[in-house]
């Protein structure tokens, strides 16, 4: 009867130190999910501030070049019409 108790404690024993390390396991895996999506969030966000900066940047230029080629355009055509109107 001792070794049948003694049998059924160690068994209870192993089962209750295998379900403190699925415990702490499964605790881990939340904690370091967690702070893993907080790590990739924070370089996302940065990523994304960085592109957009950059992008805002390129459009200006853009934007400004463009402003340019108009502003030519609208010369070339000011000085063709004075130099047509000139030679009448």
């Amino acid at each position: 009867m001792q070794n049948i108790s003694s049998a059924l404690l160690f068994i209870y024993n192993t089962l209750q130190i295998i379900m403190n390390g699925l415990l702490i396991g499964i605790i881990a895996l939340v904690v370091g999910v967690v702070i893993g999506f907080g790590i990739f969030r924070y370089i996302i966000t940065s990523k994304y501030k960085q592109m957009m900066k950059k992008a805002e940047t390129d459009a200006e230029v853009i934007k400004k070049n463009k402003l340019l080629e108009v502003k030519e355009k609208f010369l070339k055509k000011k000085l063709h019409s004075a130099t047509r109107k000139s030679s009448r």
